[in-house]
């Protein structure tokens, strides 16, 4: 396994240790009574793993979208809400006598009612903040993403933004409980059922985002290898060089169709024309400002186009896999954009149009 996806493993594990031990804060009460035992000396220690959520998701993010992402020291400030809340629990819980922490925990003085607050709404926004953090991550991840492949369904990482959306809703609903424990004399019922479906969220989108990224642990790394090639600052290719590659390039597009290959990379195109893949990125951002993706998808749904129009019984379904799309949803993407239609519409439009009328 790679260096980088090896770190992304990392993060991972520890984002589910962390998991399973801010769950396991909750359970202390119950699994006191159930064992009869006394586990007073392990309260808060698993909340405090609740401040490396964020930090966790970010980073696990970062590792899959930044080529050759390793840890560095700048990364370990990510800790410091993590090391304040410990610290803070040490000298007011952890250092005291057994006798002062049952009394405290009785009487639920642990805390100033202030502090506690701070506490929790601290966390609820240090998270929420990293989650925004994490999806702009995937949003520019799936912009440089348009700049290599034609097809990106396999890629754009879908999955992970309904999980950290799912992050998102489990802790507004985390924070609204907050809320009204404070605000409102909820029953001891209630209250329970509340935390149960918060923690049964989170457990939830936990194991989901463990389970994908097992599955694909190198999700990510033909495009971070691939994107490299592409960036460029100071370019010597004048304008007379750039015409001519673009006259190159759209010849090789109309009689060679590579865009009917639905894996084609910009790489691979380079190398059909002879030009380097950073001159190719160049010269379609620069002459038809577009990137890659746009650039391929154009030359398909006008294909697509042609073929609806076809007086020909081939289906939408036909039309899109011929033409290299490999999703419906793409392909209706893409064809609304270029055309303002889905492409049933154009197929339908176009028959009243070709259909010769008859009279009577």
């Amino acid at each position: 396994m790679k260096k980088k996806n090896e770190i992304g493993f990392r993060i991972l594990s520890a984002f589910l240790f962390s998991n399973a031990l801010f769950i396991i804060n909750f359970l202390l009460h119950d699994l006191e009574d159930f064992f009869n035992i006394n586990l007073f000396d392990f309260r808060f220690i698993g909340f405090s793993f609740g401040y490396l959520f964020g930090p966790l998701l970010y980073l696990y993010t970062k590792s899959f979208t930044k080529k050759e992402f390793a840890l560095d020291k700048k990364d370990y400030l990510h800790l410091i809400p993590f090391v304040i809340y410990n610290v803070v629990m040490l000298f007011s819980y952890h250092l005291l006598e057994s006798s002062e922490k049952i009394y405290l925990l009785q009487n639920s003085m642990v805390l100033p009612r202030w502090a506690s607050n701070v506490i929790y709404f601290s966390l609820h926004l240090q998270i929420l903040i990293y989650i925004f953090f994490a999806v702009s991550l995937l949003n520019n991840y799936r912009k440089e993403l348009k700049k290599v492949f034609s097809s990106i369904e396999k890629l754009n990482l879908s999955w992970l933004m309904i999980i950290l959306f799912g992050f998102i809703f489990m802790w507004v609903i985390d924070f609204i409980h907050f809320i009204l424990l404070r605000t409102v004399n909820l029953s001891a019922s209630i209250y329970n059922v509340m935390n149960f479906f918060s923690l049964s969220i989170n457990f939830v989108f936990a194991f989901l985002i463990v389970y994908k990224g097992l599955k694909h642990p190198e999700l990510f790394y033909e495009l971070t290898e691939q994107a490299e090639k592409i960036k460029y600052e100071k370019s010597s290719l004048t304008k007379e060089e750039s015409i001519e590659y673009l006259n190159r390039l759209q010849n090789y597009m109309r009689s060679e169709k590579p865009y009917l290959e639905p894996d084609l990379t910009i790489n691979d195109l380079a190398s059909k024309i002879h030009v380097s893949t950073k001159t190719l990125s160049q010269v379609i951002n620069e002459n038809l400002n577009q990137n890659f993706f746009d650039f391929v998808n154009s030359y398909r749904i006008n294909k697509a186009k042609e073929m609806l129009s076809d007086l020909e019984k081939k289906t939408v379904l036909e039309v899109l896999y011929s033409v290299g799309f490999n999703s419906k949803s793409a392909f209706n993407s893409a064809f609304r954009r270029h055309t303002g239609l889905t492409p049933t519409e154009y197929k339908r439009r176009s028959k009243k149009e070709i259909s010769p009328v008859f009279r009577g």
